[in-house]
């Protein structure tokens, strides 16, 4: 038995998306920065989504650079339920 997949809705919406990218300097050697935001479809509220994402940077020379970070989103879903990542 062979199934098919339906073709995907091509519908168009209204998507609203902030977001905010802070960036400060601890000291000479080490930086936060990172990026948080918030995302809807405006027309029917079905779907939304809040994610952050912190990122801590350390400078160990000109030419040596470590980065590290963690995201989190949550997606509130009215068709397919709410759901987090990491």
């Amino acid at each position: 038995m062979m199934h098919v997949a339906p073709a995907k809705d091509n519908t168009i919406n209204n998507q609203l998306w902030i977001d905010y990218y802070p960036s400060f300097y601890i000291n000479e050697k080490l930086q936060f920065a990172g990026d948080t935001g918030y995302r809807t479809i405006l027309n029917d509220q079905s779907w939304r989504k809040v994610y952050l994402c912190p990122t801590l940077r350390y400078y160990r020379n000109k030419t040596i650079e470590f980065n590290g970070g963690l995201g989190l989103f949550y997606e509130f879903n009215k068709s397919s339920g709410d759901r987090f990542e990491i």
